[in-house]
């Protein structure tokens, strides 16, 4: 069931993208777990059957 969540996230999250932010390009399989932010004006690739997670415990925020 978490699996098909963060699936489900991550076809929200390319629609929203393909719709609103023009910048960012996403294949297909992204899966999102943790919450994702793309602040900036440059470009965002994010390839095939890429996972957002995080680690248990851990407090950063962003990833440069």
């Amino acid at each position: 069931m978490k699996d098909f969540i963060a699936r489900l996230r991550g076809e929200l999250f390319k629609l929203k993208c393909r719709f609103f932010r023009k910048n960012i390009y996403i294949k297909e399989g992204l899966k999102i777990y943790k919450k994702l932010k793309v602040v900036g004006k440059g470009k965002v690739y994010i390839g095939k059957n890429c996972t957002i997670g995080g680690i248990k415990g851990e407090d950063r925020k962003s990833v440069v």
